[in-house]
């Protein structure tokens, strides 16, 4: 039956990397309900929480004042309490938090808290991987309200239906049992997998079916899904395969303008990119004025980022001018820079490998990075 009044539904999503991140997920979804842009400045920002300032810790804002540390992180947690106690007092409220088992220790207490204290219908839901139970063993079914739900992998059996729930139609068995063997059962596998064989041209739709063409001598299917990433980036064209190394630079979410001038002189479709199943295009946007975008999984991003060759000499793209150009600069890092970095940390240390495609000497770098900032910041 509906439901009325209609739930509020609210997502957030934990960062493996970066600076300032500690509350990256609820500052998303305090973000996403107060209307709030990466590009607005402090003073609208403050604007939006009248008469709740100290939310503005969650969004990496100076509201402290002299306040101790430690109170300052009680009277937000409070905040967050009373925030959520009014939301719920309006409708039935959804939280959804993506990958906590990056979270760091202050958000997990202060979901602990939230969880305890909101009186009000609100659901907390969090996808996590099997580690989080050994940073909070209490967390496994022991609560009261609570339930804990694991995900095996799919039998061989679900696999093969995945198949053809994708395909809506079947695969000849032989191929359809290597790409279901081969995935091991991981749903984003076989969708890699199918992927793979379209963008190559061995897989084409005919007729409301599915036509599968000669495989080539020598065609091997990927043994990991990471090898798969890496052959499929390797397909596209040259400008799009560099506006997906860019993006990946940026971030899991990025925003067309500043990948657009990251790849300089190329002129790479974004289209191609979403039809492909790497990018999805997401509604509305954090940065005023420009298209939003966010990297389908992460261990995509990864393998992107993985592609680009490390600078060697001058005039190669540095992470430095990167964190200049591109928004929020606190979601900005490698995927495999080290965890240890601060709050106060200003760049990453590790060089960001170079964009494929002919880079700007030194200056004109410096010129582009100063456009860039006046237009998106």
């Amino acid at each position: 039956s509906e439901q009325s009044p209609e739930p509020l539904r609210r997502t957030g999503r934990c960062l493996s990397y970066g600076q300032g991140i500690t509350y990256w997920p609820i500052a998303e979804a305090l973000k996403e309900h107060l209307g709030i842009a990466e590009s607005d400045p402090p003073e609208a920002v403050l604007r939006r929480l009248e008469g709740r300032e100290i939310l503005g810790l969650t969004l990496g804002l100076d509201v402290a004042g002299d306040l101790h540390p430690l109170v300052a992180r009680d009277r937000m947690y409070e905040a967050w309490v009373r925030f959520l106690g009014d939301l719920t007092a309006e409708q039935p409220t959804v939280f959804l938090v993506e990958d906590l088992h990056w979270a760091e220790e202050p958000l997990l207490d202060l979901l602990e808290r939230v969880v305890s204290d909101v009186s009000g219908p609100l659901m907390l839901l969090a996808t996590a991987r099997p580690e989080l139970l050994d940073v909070r063993p209490a967390w496994i079914g022991n609560r009261p309200n609570s339930i804990v739900l694991e995900l095996e992998p799919l039998s061989t059996g679900d696999a093969a239906r995945m198949l053809e729930e994708l395909l809506a139609g079947e695969l000849p068995a032989p191929l359809r049992d290597v790409i279901v063997d081969r995935a091991e059962g991981n749903p984003f596998f076989v969708e890699e997998l199918i992927g793979t064989l379209i963008d190559r041209g061995l897989l084409e739709r005919t007729n409301g079916g599915w036509n599968v063409r000669q495989l080539p001598d020598g065609f091997d299917v990927p043994d990991s899904v990471k090898a798969v990433l890496a052959a499929r980036i390797d397909l596209l064209d040259a400008a799009e395969k560099a506006a997906l190394q860019a993006a990946a630079v940026i971030g899991r979410t990025f925003w067309a303008g500043p990948v657009y001038e990251l790849v300089r002189d190329a002129e790479p479709d974004l289209r191609i990119l979403e039809e492909r199943d790497f990018i999805r295009r997401r509604p509305g946007s954090s940065m005023a004025g420009q298209r939003e975008f966010a990297i389908k999984h992460a261990l995509t991003r990864e393998v992107a980022y993985g592609t680009l060759p490390i600078p060697t000499g001058p005039g190669q793209l540095t992470f430095d001018s990167v964190s200049v150009w591109a928004l929020p600069s606190s979601a900005i890092a490698p995927p495999s820079s080290p965890r240890s970095l601060t709050s106060s940390s200003t760049s990453v240390s590790r060089p960001v490998p170079t964009l494929s495609g002919p880079v700007a000497s030194d200056s004109a770098a410096a010129r582009a990075a100063a456009t860039t900032s006046s237009t998106y910041m």
